[in-house]
């Protein structure tokens, strides 16, 4: 009886160490999650150039967009480059133009 005894607590430790590494890899598995989700807001500093087609030349405009991510600050560009705040410039890009997608690279 004496050898089963150490089987049965060997086996009840083993038991026990896999219950702790498993709630400290759950613990260890939340946090990165909780860190993405608090996103901070970042200001993007960006020169956009539209055409003055009646002085044939370009006109350079410097604006801050404030966005959390790329992706958004350049569907924020394109939006801007379609419709230019001054009715004397013209629209870099077409207005029927789309931003299909938005990826990075390097």
């Amino acid at each position: 009886m004496r050898q089963e005894t150490k089987i049965l607590l060997a086996a009840f430790v083993t038991v026990l160490v896999a219950f702790v590494l498993a709630f400290f890899a759950m613990r260890a598995s939340k946090r990165p999650a909780q860190q993405n989700q608090t996103t901070t807001m970042q200001v993007w500093q960006v020169t956009l150039c539209y055409p003055d087609l009646k002085a044939s030349r370009l006109v350079k405009l410097s604006l801050s967009i404030g966005a959390t991510s790329m992706e958004r600050v350049v569907s924020e560009l394109f939006e801007r480059l379609k419709s230019p705040d001054s009715p004397d410039l013209s629209p870099a890009v077409p207005a029927k133009a789309k931003l299909l997608s938005v990826r990075r690279e390097g």
